[in-house]
């Protein structure tokens, strides 16, 4: 009998390392205008963060060039580093933190801080014509959040004066921007507000509010789904901007939302105005369905991890992975068959080595 710690390991450093090479959860998955986009974690490049996309064949390609790293620092945590937007990429470079535009060529979109590092931004939304981001400015004994408009080469602040904000996303015909905020003491989890205010940040009306409201999507101009958890858990809603009304979409006594601690979380999709890419988390484990007039359809009960849903005329990609499988990027079609988009990430270890793990509950007091 050999010594405990005395055992010959199946796992050298080397394999260790090897593996931590995966889809980078920070920012995970992007699709617009026919492409779709991952982040991957590159441990062995100093924890480089690149961008990788699959060409007509399938075959996986890193598109951002060699020494950029697509990470932001805003609030720290980061995360929403890059998007797809009219078919370009844009990013946050993660030395300098500045936004820039990677079409053929790697192009600046925002000016030099007054200081290295001391602006910062995440989630990049809109048009080419008018982006919008969540800007992080460091001052000298503060530091300020806002959200800006980026036009022609000038920047406007659309929204300012709360502590935070997370989400700022345009209505379709993007003369409307919503948006998550909240102030200390409240973590994103705690209280947020969800402000709803013209493109220029005008008329700027809060639609939700008294708990932790996250991930807003526009259905149509008039019409927004968010996450909500003032029935103990988030459940999905609706809301009508022109009556004012809040629809409960599909309720549950189980999340279909994490705690926000990075920008741009996102664990449903907006398909169409009848249909709804979303996880409930059950057991511990996530659970990918369908919602379809206020029914759930599971689609994936191999998988046990499912994050950073986003749809595509149709498509909804996602990271997903299993106990025994690591990451990959899946595409749920619209009859709801999956497919691969990315070869999983390789667990360096015999499927014999892994413990599956088992869901128990125990009654407990108040």
């Amino acid at each position: 009998m050999t010594s405990y710690g005395f055992w010959d390991s199946p796992l050298s450093a080397t394999e260790v390392v090897a593996a931590a090479t995966t889809i980078d959860m920070l920012s995970a998955v992007r699709a617009g205008s026919g492409r779709v986009i991952w982040a991957e974690s590159r441990p062995q490049e100093g924890g480089r963060i690149t961008l990788i996309e699959p060409n007509a064949d399938g075959e996986e390609r890193e598109v951002l060039p060699e020494g950029y790293s697509a990470r932001s620092a805003v609030h720290e945590y980061g995360g929403a580093a890059f998007s797809i937007i009219d078919g370009s990429i844009y990013f946050v470079n993660w030395e300098d933190q500045r936004i820039y535009r990677l079409d053929g060529s790697v192009t600046a979109v925002t000016e030099e801080p007054p200081s290295p590092r001391s602006w910062r931004y995440s989630v990049i939304t809109g048009s080419v014509d008018q982006l919008f981001a969540i800007r992080e400015r460091h001052e000298a004994d503060t530091v300020l959040n806002e959200i800006v408009a980026i036009c022609d080469g000038e920047m406007s602040v659309v929204a300012g004066g709360s502590d935070f904000y997370d989400a700022a996303t345009p209505s379709p015909s993007g003369e409307r921007l919503a948006w998550i905020e909240w102030d200390h003491p409240n973590m994103p989890w705690d209280e947020t507000r969800l402000v709803v205010a013209n493109k220029d940040g005008s008329d700027a009306v809060v639609v939700a509010s008294g708990a932790a409201v996250q991930q807003p999507s526009w259905v149509d101009d008039d019409t927004l789904v968010y996450l909500d958890d003032r029935s103990g858990y988030w459940n999905l809603y609706r809301h009508e901007l022109s009556s004012g009304t809040d629809t409960p979409l599909y309720e549950i006594d189980h999340d279909m939302g994490y705690a926000p601690f990075l920008l741009g979380t996102s664990t449903y999709a907006v398909v169409d105005e009848n249909r709804i890419a979303a996880v409930v988390i059950r057991d511990g484990m996530d659970e990918l369905g369908v919602i379809e007039d206020g029914q759930f359809q599971a689609c994936a009960p191999g998988l046990s991890f499912v994050r950073g849903l986003v749809a595509d005329g149709g498509i909804v990609y996602f990271v997903g992975a299993s106990f025994t499988q690591g990451m990959a990027i899946y595409r749920l079609e619209e009859d709801n068959e999956l497919q691969l988009v990315s070869t999983p990430k390789p667990v360096p270890l015999d499927e014999d080595y892994i413990a599956v793990g088992e869901h128990h509950s125990f009654d407990s007091g108040d």
